[in-house]
């Protein structure tokens, strides 16, 4: 790929003839209506975005070739060690339907430090080995990472690619789908150390897509990802017709899928516990709201943006650039950009724009923030311990959540002088923190103006978290199983709650039955199919099977959608070829799927932990539905 750098001038040239309505039309409802524009920005908007891509493009190397002028959306991608993922969603966005491949872009950044990474005072010992070994292998996943998309342009390299690979490239290359990359990985290259993480490559792509944008003299959609999703089918459709539809939005999250890694029993089970988790915390939510009467739900909507993810979220060009951008974090940085949008005008959830990404343990990002972190956090208590423990009585836990809530608004309200923290500070009439370590955590919050900005305060993180400990030291750790139950019988104090949650948990139970048998019948209907060939003599190896049910599925009784959940989850359809190859009948082969897809497979009945799962979100079912609220 041919870069030049960017030209001081150029911007000068585009800024002069741009137009995008901001801060001054904001309470006017008017902010990012204008797709095309030829007027010109405030002076003082003018001066952010100049300021703006002087700062991050400037000295640049820069993609050459021009935007194409039917281009609406920028999809930008950090990527960092994901040679193994990186073709998901270039073919996804290869498959792109209701728009042409000239309608849309690619934007790869492919990050790594210089160095070697630091040691924070946040992670354990096994954080850091983590992070060393995930540095150790993107250096070199990164080049390859480059090669390859280099291979996709035409350019011939000793890039090492699969059979089945090599079928999905050319079929990117057929859809004319433009994928550029920015190296910010190569010895020389690389961005400054403290600023080479998902929050600066995101940053950088996006600096990239603004200034396309302009040289077209159009305000564009930037849409952001990751280098593991998967783009729903009219990704690009619903983003360009959500954007066309409401006028007055700046940016956007969308619907995000996890995408389990079936087959590996230890990321199912993270997988299920990790659901849990999310529904025991709405739980305590909706508990907190019923004792506090409501009263502060609104305050809630008010002082609590909308999440953003950096898996899915978009937002308008010349916006994204009079913000300042994504925080250049190594965690954070996607809500953090949320936040920052919310300044200057409307963001909203639209479920319509559909992504999902793979369900996996990743060490990427800053060690408290992130799904794969999470991840890594819930496989660890799980090897210890065999469950999940949970440091927290359903009083704590509205404690931890009112603690929180008010920190927010004190932030949000830059109310953090020292009296107010000994305020919010204090539990059960016990003051959390000393008078000198408040004075310390006021003087740290002093200027903050994103929730963002205090995940990379340590001394704030420290003190924060000496608090929440504080709350929690007396209370005996029990597994999530025990503290789901102990909530719900807490919820279940309320008659009406509790009539109406057992009828919600045997619809669920019979509905995630439905399925299960559903699946259980087709699968034994295959397995049958297939050992019926097998007795004739055939060769039962997997490319064997594969091309017999691929070639003739209604013959085992599938469907041409279940060949391409095959072949979109291709664990799932090597773990049930493991389990014929491995076994002597039916019933060995369906007790082997069985363990490998306890949750698709067993009756809810008969498997603990999705049953507790169950019931824990037809408790959040039953709290909607009883007490009229959708919050």
């Amino acid at each position: 790929m041919n870069f030049e750098p960017f030209p001081r001038q150029k911007i000068d040239n585009q800024l002069a003839n741009a137009k995008t309505i901001g801060n001054n039309l904001k309470k006017n409802g008017h902010v990012g209506q204008a797709e095309s524009f030829a007027s010109e920005l405030t002076e003082i908007q003018r001066k952010q975005v100049d300021r703006y891509l002087e700062e991050e493009l400037v000295a640049e190397e820069r993609v050459q070739k021009p935007m194409n002028p039917n281009c609406k959306v920028s999809v930008v991608i950090p990527s960092y060690g994901e040679r193994g993922y990186i073709l998901r969603p270039i073919e996804s966005l290869a498959n792109q339907e209701g728009v042409e491949t000239n309608e849309y872009e690619l934007i790869v950044v492919v990050n790594n430090p210089s160095e070697s990474p630091a040691k924070s005072a946040k992670e354990t010992n096994a954080d850091f080995e983590r992070k060393i070994v995930q540095y150790q292998s993107a250096i070199r996943e990164n080049q390859e990472t480059l090669k390859l998309i280099k291979f996709i342009n035409g350019e011939d390299n000793d890039v090492e690619i699969s059979a089945q690979e090599k079928g999905i490239i050319e079929r990117i290359k057929a859809s004319g789908l433009k994928v550029y990359a920015i190296d910010k990985a190569s010895s020389g290259k690389t961005l400054p150390q403290e600023i080479a993480n998902v929050g600066g490559a995101r940053n950088r792509g996006v600096a990239e897509a603004v200034a396309r944008f302009l040289e077209q003299n159009r305000n564009g959609i930037i849409a952001q990802s990751d280098a593991d999703t998967r783009f729903d089918s009219k990704y690009i459709c619903n983003l360009i017709d959500t954007f066309k539809k409401r006028p007055e939005l700046v940016g956007l999250v969308g619907k995000l899928d996890l995408e389990p890694e079936y087959g590996d029993e230890l990321i199912s089970l993270t997988s299920l516990y990790g659901d849990m988790k999310i529904a025991y915390t709405t739980l305590i939510d909706d508990l907190g709201k019923r004792e506090s009467g409501f009263e502060d739900v609104e305050e809630i909507r008010f002082f609590e943006h909308v999440h953003f993810s950096g898996a899915n979220m978009a937002s308008r060009a010349v916006e994204a650039a009079l913000v300042g951008g994504v925080p250049k974090i190594a965690g954070g940085e996607d809500p953090g950009f949320g936040e920052r949008l919310s300044d200057i005008g409307v963001i909203d959830r639209v479920p319509e724009i559909v992504v999902s990404t793979a369900d996996r343990f990743s060490a990427r990002t800053d060690v408290a923030a992130g799904e794969g972190q999470r991840k890594i956090k819930l496989a660890d208590s799980l090897k210890e311990a065999g469950t999940v423990l949970v440091a927290e009585t359903p009083e704590s836990a509205m404690a931890v959540r009112n603690f929180r809530r008010e920190f927010v608004k004190a932030i949000k309200t830059h109310d953090t002088a020292s009296e107010n923290l000994k305020k919010l500070f204090s539990y059960n009439n016990e003051q959390l923190l000393s008078d000198e370590e408040l004075e310390l955590l006021s003087r740290e919050l002093t200027g903050v103006k994103y929730l963002s900005e205090i995940v990379q305060n340590e001394k704030a993180v420290a003190l924060g978290k000496k608090a929440l400990d504080k709350i929690t030291e007396n209370v005996e750790k029990n597994s999530i199983e025990e503290a789901s139950e102990k909530l719900i019988e807490t919820l279940k104090q309320d008659p009406q709650f509790a009539e109406q949650y057992e009828k919600v948990k045997n619809e669920m139970i019979t509905y995630e039955n439905s399925w299960v048998e559903k699946r259980r019948r087709k699968t034994t209907k295959l397995l049958e199919a297939i050992y019926s060939w097998i007795t004739g003599g055939k060769d039962m190896g997997k490319g064997s099977i594969w091309n017999l049910i691929s070639q003739a599925p209604e013959n085992f009784g599938l469907s041409q959608d279940d060949i391409k959940t095959f072949q979109r989850y291709p664990s799932i359809f090597d773990k049930m070829a493991e389990a014929v190859n491995q076994s002597t009948s039916i019933d060995q082969a369906m007790s082997r799927i069985e363990k490998s897809f306890p949750k698709e497979f067993i009756l809810a009945e008969n498997n603990p932990q999705h049953l507790k799962l169950i019931e824990l979100r037809a408790a959040h079912e039953t709290f909607r539905r009883v007490y009229k609220t959708s919050y």
